[in-house]
């Protein structure tokens, strides 16, 4: 199977991440729109801090910071997922929700 986004967006003459934004663009204060940002942005910060605080780890040695830093290192790797499938949930909720909302105005 070699599908890939590109593929995917010139089937659909969509872009993915224009949809993201017209979609959280709509209703700015929903806690839909709120939520779908800090989980994505939180799925993508989440394992460069765990293998920042990982990378730390080789550094430093102390054996109480290295045990706080493992655990920091696998909480934040743990949460990875759970953020982005959060970021998902909310954006497909928000999408349900703004189905029938009329488009944001645009002011210059």
């Amino acid at each position: 199977m070699t599908t890939t986004y590109a593929s995917l967006e010139r089937e659909t003459e969509i872009d993915l991440y224009q949809e993201v934004e017209r979609l959280i663009k709509k209703n700015k204060r929903a806690w839909q729109a709120i939520l779908a940002v800090l989980g994505l942005a939180g799925g993508l910060v989440a394992p460069v801090l765990g293998a920042t605080a990982d990378v730390v780890t080789w550094f430093v040695h102390s054996q109480i910071v290295n045990s706080y830093l493992h655990v920091a290192s696998i909480v934040f790797c743990g949460l990875t997922m759970p953020l982005l499938i959060l970021g998902a949930f909310c954006l497909d909720a928000l999408k349900a929700k703004t189905a029938n909302l009329p488009a944001p105005s645009r002011r210059t």
